[in-house]
């Protein structure tokens, strides 16, 4: 039975077989099943000492035309088998990358010179290696604005351009040659809505919804805010001439105000209101609610009616929900003057 994380790739490795399985579980050996005669044989195993496997990668990357795979672990080092003539060499570490903390990698050939380099994407910085032309890597400066990268993809959109996009815990951002598009899906963190937007040449937005906005760090913002919640990023795709499109996806769990209520169903999306009480029955939770006679703004028509009921037990009144309209009421009624109820998951798209 499988524990934690599941990885895995298909490559030809052994001799006589086109579409081997290289398969890992955290906490339990890698193996390869070799896929001869239409199906899967017997597990080999390629190494019993890659507990904390996160993610599996396969390329020839010293030039002898065999598949090789590395192995990215988080904590610990990333991994080489080599292969030859097709068999497995044994497992050896990258130099340099014992502290790593690797959640995704890509190969590719990012200094044109006709061997595969590395992108590792780590809770810390992505890093870049430059193989050598024989499977030995060294590595490179490389600007950075995640503060953890769960997923790496790649996009051919020109002769002998590479880009990537990069996935993470604070957005996306993308490493960046000449290229056409990619789509980018987010989730709006005030309405909980699913958005999209396609991002060009120049690190402008165009056919964009909702206002999007790419700032510095990666994070993707309503246009307008110079601070506030990012937009989680759910999944990135890229499409070439040829429509070929390549997606990564994380998961995310919106609820801004970390109230125990996702902002879909939440009235009051800015103010931790887990009871959800809402004695008027207008879809605005009486914390983020002091529009009393329901004009829309919140202002001194409403300050009267507070007024005319305080220390009593006026439910629509009573903002915090202690059974009694009094001061404590009136200061969060004060955060919200000339203000608007709300905002209101319930009632935006």
């Amino acid at each position: 039975a499988a524990d934690g994380n599941s990885v895995d790739v298909i490559a030809s490795y052994l001799v006589g077989s086109t579409s081997d399985l290289v398969f890992a579980n955290e906490g339990q050996d890698v193996r390869l099943y070799p896929f001869a005669g239409g199906a899967y044989g017997p597990a080999m195993i390629l190494s019993n000492a890659s507990p904390n496997v996160t993610s599996l990668a396969a390329a020839d990357i010293d030039g002898d035309t065999d598949n090789d795979l590395l192995i990215g672990n988080n904590p610990g080092p990333i991994q080489l088998v080599r292969f030859e003539a097709g068999a497995p060499l044994g497992l050896e570490s990258i130099p340099g990358t014992e502290g790593s903390t690797v959640n995704a990698l890509l190969l590719r050939d990012f200094d044109a010179d006709g061997d595969k380099d590395l992108l590792a994407g780590t809770d810390g910085v992505d890093l870049l290696y430059f193989n050598d032309g024989t499977g030995h890597f060294e590595q490179q400066p490389m600007p950075s604005p995640h503060r953890r990268t769960t997923a790496l993809d790649a996009s051919f959109q020109c002769e002998g351009c590479i880009d990537v996009a990069a996935a993470g815990d604070d957005g996306v951002g993308e490493y960046q040659n000449s290229r056409q598009a990619i789509y980018v899906a987010v989730i709006d963190p005030v309405t909980g809505s699913l958005e999209f937007s396609s991002f060009f040449d120049g690190g402008g937005l165009e056919n964009t919804f909702r206002g999007l906005t790419l700032v510095a760090d990666g994070h993707f913002l309503l246009a307008g805010e110079t601070d506030g919640a990012a937009w989680p990023v759910i999944g990135t795709s890229q499409m070439g001439a040829t429509g070929r499109s390549d997606a990564v996806f994380i998961e995310v769990d919106i609820d801004v105000d970390d109230d125990g209520v996702l902002d879909g169903s939440d009235n009051c999306l800015e103010v931790a209101n887990p009871a959800q009480r809402d004695t008027d029955g207008d879809s605005f939770g009486n914390y983020c609610d002091g529009d009393f006679n329901n004009d829309g703004a919140i202002n001194f028509a409403d300050l009267t009616v507070m007024k005319s009921v305080f220390f009593s037990g006026n439910p629509n009144a009573d903002l915090n929900g202690d059974g009694a309209v009094n001061f404590a009421d009136l200061t969060l009624l004060k955060a919200q003057f000339f203000g608007a109820p709300g905002p209101s998951g319930l009632l935006l798209p």
